[in-house]
């Protein structure tokens, strides 16, 4: 990039508007339509929009305040979003990453539950080394990487249904009883004692140097984003105290938050970083690994069963206790065998498609790491 001065801005110099999302109580759920954005993810389809530009949405409050994502428009937001409206002459793309860098969930105001204001937003202040020219040439590059990040995530999509759908096949209703476990009802174990899996405890080894640190807000879904915090052993926050495990299967406590992760015979993320508390780890063996992880990621019984008994006064989660009355069907040798040599493939490809798109997102943050000064 040529020489340019450093000039100074604020956020509102990007926006030509700022403005919350409304309600979508009185919004008809459709399976196409115009997308409704929630505050990390579109929540369903409707015949209503708000807004007629693509723009940057932000999550304001609770455990996705600070999630940032582009609004596809015509489009609505909920009440839980910010909308930011970018001036003609910026670049969507890179206007949206530079908000990433600055790690706006940390910028939270509000006293209980977490929550970021327009005005809070308005008036951050940074330094800028680059013209408006090297502004929008950076933004069509990150704009690339994106679109190949949410080509990975569409592929994820697909192999996930398509495991959700050989899932349903074996371990559903009386045609897999009969066909997979010669008529007999499945054994009905607890979720975190059983031969399948076991709980994984609070707790890590220590370890030199520096890794990265993925609370609930890094996942998304079954995808993750690079972590935005390095710790060491001895200085990282209480709450930095999960270790990822081979083969292990991991999912997000809180009520509403579905945020899954995973580690197979090959991960690549699994000595890189460590979990935040928010998650439960369950530990399987070779055999049982693509049975519990169907069960966690592409089932969606087990994240309304999850929420059903998860506790609390303010934000609901559940905890060990919670998890003992979660029972699963416990699948004979034979069939679970037979079951992950079929599903095991799809989940390894799964997780070489999110390793390259947090190649991907290193990559982009790395083009935009040198332009904020101070």
């Amino acid at each position: 990039m040529q020489e340019c001065l450093t000039k100074e801005y604020k956020l509102s110099d990007f926006f030509s508007d700022i403005q919350n999302g409304k309600p979508t109580s009185g919004l008809d759920k459709l399976k196409a339509g115009y997308p409704v954005y929630g505050s990390s993810n579109i929540l369903f389809f409707s015949n209503g929009f708000l807004f007629k530009e693509d723009g940057i949405i932000i999550g304001r409050v609770g455990e996705n305040c600070g999630c940032i994502q582009i609004g596809k428009a015509p489009f609505w937001a909920s009440d839980n979003t910010i909308v930011c409206s970018v001036k003609h002459e910026y670049n969507l793309y890179y206007i949206k990453a530079l908000l990433e860098t600055l790690n706006l969930h940390k910028l939270q105001n509000g006293s209980g539950q977490p929550l970021l204001t327009a005005n809070v937003l308005k008036n951050i202040k940074f330094s800028l080394k680059t013209s408006l020219r090297e502004m929008n040439m950076l933004g069509l590059k990150i704009e690339k990487l994106e679109c190949l990040i949410s080509k990975n995530n569409l592929i994820i999509d697909i192999l996930s249904n398509k495991i959700k759908d050989i899932y349903s096949y074996w371990f559903v209703g009386n045609f897999a009883q009969n066909k997979f476990n010669n008529g007999n009802l499945f054994e009905m174990v607890s979720l975190p004692n059983n031969k399948l899996c076991s709980l994984i405890p609070t707790g890590i080894n220590k370890f030199e140097g520096y890794k990265d640190y993925f609370s609930t807000s890094e996942v998304k879904g079954n995808s993750y984003q690079s972590a935005s915090k390095f710790i060491t052993y001895s200085n990282r926050e209480s709450r930095a105290n999960m270790e990822p495990r081979q083969l292990s299967v991991w999912f997000a406590k809180m009520k509403n938050s579905i945020k899954h992760i995973s580690f197979g015979n090959n991960s690549y993320l699994q000595n890189k970083i460590i979990l935040s508390t928010g998650f439960a780890g369950l530990e399987c063996t070779n055999i049982s690994f693509a049975y519990i992880w169907s069960l966690i990621n592409a089932n969606s019984w087990f994240e309304r069963t999850k929420d059903n008994i998860a506790t609390g006064s303010t934000q609901k989660s559940i905890n060990e206790n919670g998890l003992s009355y979660i029972k699963i069907k416990c699948p004979n040798y034979k069939s679970l065998e037979k079951y992950s040599a079929i599903v095991s493939p799809y989940i390894d490809m799964i997780e070489k498609l999110n390793e390259e798109n947090e190649k991907l997102k290193s990559l982009k943050q790395t083009l935009l790491s040198y332009l904020i000064t101070q």
